[in-house]
């Protein structure tokens, strides 16, 4: 992947800032997910998604997968990252 990405300093203040896991996560989501809609196995994923198994994202951020999926349900919780199987 090329390219990059803004980050703003309001980050600092977000509420899962804190929670080292959760923002791991989120940051890698930031710079994994599509910035153009391409196909996969026939389906599209669009600009801002991206294919993952929590086992994927464990290998990728380095996370156990159990903390992979309870960084990801934070971010569902608080609706920065939503899931479609």
């Amino acid at each position: 992947m090329t390219g990059w990405i803004k980050l703003h300093r309001k980050i600092l203040t977000w509420e899962w800032y804190d929670d080292i896991n959760t923002k791991v996560l989120f940051i890698h989501l930031l710079l994994t997910v599509n910035n153009a809609d391409r196909l996969w196995h026939g389906i599209t994923v669009k600009r801002g998604q991206r294919v993952a198994s929590y086992a994927t994202l464990a290998e990728e951020t380095h996370l156990s997968v159990k903390n992979v999926r309870s960084a990801l349900a934070h971010l569902k919780r608080t609706g920065e990252a939503a899931h479609q199987t």
